[in-house]
């Protein structure tokens, strides 16, 4: 059953859902020992501190993202550390401390990328280029988003989590920072097979230029 929880938030906090996450994982904890030390206790805690952090529980979520790092590095579980350390990343970044969110998310994708751990790899790049966005730097932000979008196409996923929200967001930074032509490149997807919905998130990206640009053939699009 912790095994099944542990999927099911897994999924969930990657995504928008209606039921409460922080109770899935608050059930799993008390299903898996905290002693002694195991893959499965480290992987509850890792998103049990994610579960917290969505609620803003940040004192919480640093905790047990600690707990989830530290262990996760005794078991040499490259994909919890990775994980576990860029929710200490995001987390640091929320309380106004972006020197340190800087360096925990870059040392998390370090590893992810050492180990092969696409999925956490592309979180942290994500991150990283809502970082710099948020910060105003734009340059490094679109280079974030495109690194995270190229990664997630290399690998064979490209429309999977956090792949196709940087792509996006490679589009919006590009639109944002006046460079409409490659914006409008960006979300091209000739020639690819997206999903619908991944269709019409790059779409509504490249909607930005046409609206700026008066395009009322557009209007069909929208």
């Amino acid at each position: 059953r912790a095994r099944l929880l542990h999927a099911l938030a897994s999924a969930a906090v990657d995504s928008e859902t209606s039921f409460d996450v922080l109770a899935v994982t608050t059930e799993a904890m008390h299903l898996v020992p905290a002693d002694p030390h195991t893959p499965l206790r480290a992987q509850v805690l890792g998103v049990h501190a994610r579960a917290n952090s969505d609620r803003l529980r940040d004192e919480d979520a640093s905790r047990w993202a600690e707990k989830a790092l530290k262990m996760a590095e005794q078991l040499g579980l490259a994909d919890v550390a990775a994980d576990a350390a860029m929710t200490l990343s995001r987390l640091d970044e929320r309380s106004g401390d972006p020197e340190s969110a800087l360096r925990t998310l870059l040392r998390g994708i370090d590893t992810a990328r050492t180990a092969g751990e696409v999925a956490a790899e592309l979180r942290g790049l994500f991150s990283l280029g809502s970082i710099f966005y948020e910060d105003g730097h734009l340059a490094q932000a679109r280079s974030a988003f495109e690194s995270a979008a190229e990664r997630a196409r290399s690998s064979g996923r490209p429309w999977a989590p956090y792949g196709i929200d940087s792509r996006a967001l490679a589009g919006v930074v590009a639109y944002v920072d006046g460079d409409w032509d490659a914006a409008l490149g960006i979300v091209d997807v000739a020639g690819e097979s997206p999903p619908a919905m991944s269709e019409a998130q790059l779409a509504s990206v490249g909607l930005s230029v046409h609206a700026g640009r008066g395009d009322l053939a557009a209007v069909d699009l929208l």
